[in-house]
């Protein structure tokens, strides 16, 4: 039996920074959960060292392919080597979010969908995806919002976020080439070359690097060239069933997600 939750499904184009607010606060909800609801059921509990693991062995398959580009290679390896980046507490996470898991009423966030991918991992992979946003005050409005709730603030939360999203282009190419499928091939080809051109400027750069400008979300997703009319659709390639992952982007509009300030 299940309790009807009112509210309209979200779409990411139309998130404002009030309702980014609310989804922050939601997803810090879930994240403040103990994790014995996970482990007294036997889902899956990711140490941060796994987490490590599990994008390294992405990273791997995906250089292996022949088609990451060098600059993409480096930058992805440098993060994965970074120690400061990994400094977090696993916590209990959705693992499948997306802006299609929320219903909500006005700016309030009433209720979350789905809930196979449950697990103890990086908070992270719950709040990716707002990175794609169009509306460049969304992720900061979501991220203030989400660390206010937590009453802790996890430095490199912002950057492993940015990792993450990066990382589902990688997906997207393995997804490909499992299937045999040269079209998502080909797809996948073109958004990493257009995310190289995107990323450029900071190849020699950890994404756990300080920078120096931009020094908020906003400054960073203009810079991005982020705006746009559909925005940047970042989902969990594979969350919610690994015979159809989503596609991490739409039409041209394929950009390095906005790198987050502390």
């Amino acid at each position: 039996m299940h309790e009807f939750v009112d509210g309209d499904p979200v779409s990411l184009g139309r998130i404002t920074p009030g309702l980014a607010a609310s989804i922050g606060q939601a997803v810090a909800a879930i994240h403040a959960l103990p994790t014995s609801v996970v482990a007294d059921v036997g889902l899956p509990q990711l140490r941060a060292v796994d987490v490590v693991r599990e994008s390294t062995s992405t990273l791997d398959r995906a250089v292996s392919t022949g088609l990451v580009p060098a600059g993409l290679q480096r930058r992805w390896e440098l993060a994965v080597e970074d120690t400061t980046l990994w400094q977090f507490t696993p916590t209990v996470i959705n693992g499948a979010l997306a802006a299609s898991s929320f219903l909500a009423i006005a700016e309030t966030v009433t209720g979350v969908l789905g809930w196979s991918r449950l697990q103890v991992a990086d908070p992270a992979r719950d709040l990716f995806w707002l990175l794609g946003a169009p509306d460049a005050a969304v992720p900061d409005a979501a991220f203030d919002a989400y660390h206010q709730a937590r009453g802790v603030h996890d430095k490199q939360l912002g950057r492993r976020a940015v990792f993450a999203a990066e990382l589902e282009v990688a997906r997207w190419l393995l997804h490909g080439t499992a299937s045999r499928s040269q079209e998502i091939i080909d797809d996948a080809v073109g958004m990493l070359h257009a995310l190289l051109d995107r990323v450029h400027t900071d190849m020699t750069a950890s994404l756990a690097a300080e920078p120096a400008r931009p020094s908020t979300l906003t400054d960073a997703h203009d810079l991005a060239g982020l705006r746009s009319a559909g925005g940047l659709d970042l989902q969990p390639v594979g969350a919610a069933s690994p015979a159809s992952p989503s596609r991490p982007g739409s039409g041209d509009d394929v950009a390095t997600p906005p790198t987050p300030r502390d």
